[in-house]
């Protein structure tokens, strides 16, 4: 950057009176408060510092390279200085716009400032002014629990249940409804009936009747049996097993019974005792 053109006078610069720009501004950094990261309290260090010289309470003075005199700035001058620190301050701060020569900071007004509790006021201070840089962005906080939420039928159930039953204590207590049991219940019993139903079919399905017409063919000598002999339709059938002369599967017992029950149910003579 170009020097800044200036018409004033320089005085004879007496060390004693004055501080290096760099330790000032670490003393001012130390009153702020060093704590957290050193990006943010060097913006708020320097934020502080700059509001000082600005308002008058922290007087810079520019020393000529050979450190044998120095200048000072007015009030409209003052406005323009701010402070430029690096990420180690200790490297070496310096002052913008910039300007030939070495930056200290009075010595007397470093000693008013730290003589009185300035930390708080430093902090709301540098609160109202914004940062140089941009603060790194926040962590990601963690997700919160959404407050839970009761149905506002159920609670009114239960509430008038509950006050049924403070007016009338002898009364038995009523449960709440509870509509989501109810409704697997009845899903439930709909399918066993639907299952039970299909079982129900498939056992009443029969296949095909193959020895119906050989035991049709035999229902005249079964009359004939039981009108000449007296003979029951078991017994009749009975006899005509004997003879071998029922077809079918099974043993000769399920071949009597099967002709027994056909007779019977298709010429509807009673069953003998």
């Amino acid at each position: 950057m170009p020097e800044a053109e200036t018409n004033i006078s320089w005085l004879p610069f007496d060390p004693r009176d004055w501080e290096q720009l760099t330790p000032a501004f670490g003393l001012l950094r130390s009153m702020v408060g060093a704590h957290g990261p050193k990006l943010i309290v060097n913006n708020r260090a320097a934020a502080f510092f700059d509001r000082c010289v600005h308002k008058g309470r922290l007087e810079l003075a520019l020393v000529a390279p050979d450190l044998t005199s120095y200048r000072l700035f007015d009030e409209a001058e003052r406005r323009k200085l701010t402070i430029r620190v690096p990420l180690n301050y200790e490297e070496g701060c310096s002052i913008e716009p910039y300007y030939k020569g070495h930056w200290y900071a009075r010595r007397s007004n470093l000693e008013e400032l730290t003589a009185i509790p300035v930390t708080p006021v430093a902090r709301a201070e540098t609160e109202r002014v914004p940062a140089k840089t941009p603060p790194a962005g926040p962590a990601s906080a963690p997700p919160t629990e959404s407050p839970r939420v009761e149905p506002v039928a159920e609670l009114a159930s239960v509430a008038s249940t509950e006050l049924l039953g403070a007016l009338n204590p002898s009364a038995s207590p009523v449960e709440p409804p509870r509509r989501s049991r109810e409704k697997k219940r009845s899903r439930k019993k709909t399918t066993h009936q639907g299952a039970q139903w299909q079982t129900t079919k498939r056992v009443r399905r029969q296949g095909p009747d193959r020895f119906g017409e050989s035991d049709r063919a035999l229902f005249p000598e079964m009359t004939k049996l039981m009108k000449d002999e007296q003979l029951s339709v078991e017994e009749a059938a009975g006899r005509l097993g004997a003879l071998g002369k029922i077809k079918g599967r099974g043993n000769a017992d399920s071949r009597k019974h099967r002709l027994a029950k056909r007779y019977r149910d298709e010429r509807g003579e009673p069953k003998t005792p």
